[in-house]
């Protein structure tokens, strides 16, 4: 199977609701999606959106990335290690790269994208509910989507006073009965101390986890080697900073969660293998 073209269509979109990253605002969207087509009459199509805030990599560089691989790569078979070969590339173009060649190959399998990784993966999955907002908002929406059927609820921390913070989770507590999670994020937003602090003021709380409550991975790993600590932890942005064999160092942790278009669709995998190597339960995560 020849690789016949490919191509980039930009999209730029303008968001319902602003999108909070980090310290940061988000109001439009901006990515491609991409189109391989091969002979006979293949297609397989994915989408290339670099993170604002997050992604290293521009709009610019992807435009480069694609261009040099469709010069490599157009008009010649494709090769039985494509994958292993886009491993150079910046992680948002590895993912929709491989994700494409994935969807063309299932296409030329006549096969599902799920039946072509995994005949016997899950047909329904669940998901988290996002909790934003003032404290009458979030009360309100968690109401809302209690009745809607969601069971886990994950709310960003580290942006208000700890008391205020602790105040609410401990507040949707009440509400939530035990089957139900609560996932917290903190996106690194703590000091050392201040993060400690946090933690100890959850004890005795059914956290599921907290996700990245110290502000760089070595702060994290200290925090992991005390062995004193007795809320659960997840990974997420250390997994951009480190390689999947890495993770023995962060075994102590409850889950980590996968943004396979900041890490690249094999790369995620192989995190996802690990951590359960691990007893660590991989969540994927949209970005």
């Amino acid at each position: 199977m020849n690789i016949g073209n490919i191509q980039l269509y930009k999209y730029s979109l303008p968001l319902l609701i602003p999108l909070i990253l980090g310290d940061k605002t988000v109001m439009t969207r901006e990515g491609f999606l991409i189109k391989i087509t091969a002979d006979p009459n293949l297609i397989g199509i994915s989408e290339i959106a670099p993170l604002p805030h997050f992604s290293k990599e521009s709009l610019n560089d992807v435009i480069k990335d694609v261009a040099d691989f469709k010069k490599e790569y157009t008009g010649k078979p494709i090769p039985t290690d494509i994958l292993e070969r886009t491993k150079s590339l910046t992680p948002s173009v590895r993912f929709g790269l491989e994700t494409a060649l994935l969807n063309l190959h299932a296409s030329f399998k006549k096969l599902t994208f799920v039946d072509l990784l995994n005949p016997n993966a899950k047909r329904v999955i669940s998901v988290n509910a996002l909790l934003t907002g003032s404290v009458d908002e979030i009360e309100s929406k968690l109401e809302f989507l209690m009745l809607q059927g969601y069971k886990t609820f994950k709310i960003k921390v580290g942006r208000n006073k700890l008391k205020d913070e602790i105040k609410l989770i401990q507040k949707i507590q009440n509400i939530l009965d035990d089957s139900y999670a609560v996932r917290l994020d903190a996106n690194r937003k703590f000091e050392y101390e201040d993060g400690c602090r946090f933690l100890n003021e959850l004890k005795g709380s059914n956290i599921e986890y907290v996700e990245e409550p110290f502000q760089s991975k070595e702060e994290l790993q200290r925090y992991v080697n005390t062995g004193e600590g007795d809320i659960p932890i997840a990974l997420d942005e250390t997994l951009r900073e480190i390689e999947p064999d890495e993770l023995n160092k962060y075994k102590v942790c409850t889950a980590v969660v996968l943004k396979p278009a900041l890490l690249g669709y094999a790369n995620a995998i192989q995190f996802a293998k690990t951590a359960l190597s691990y007893n660590m339960k991989p969540v994927i995560s949209s970005s």
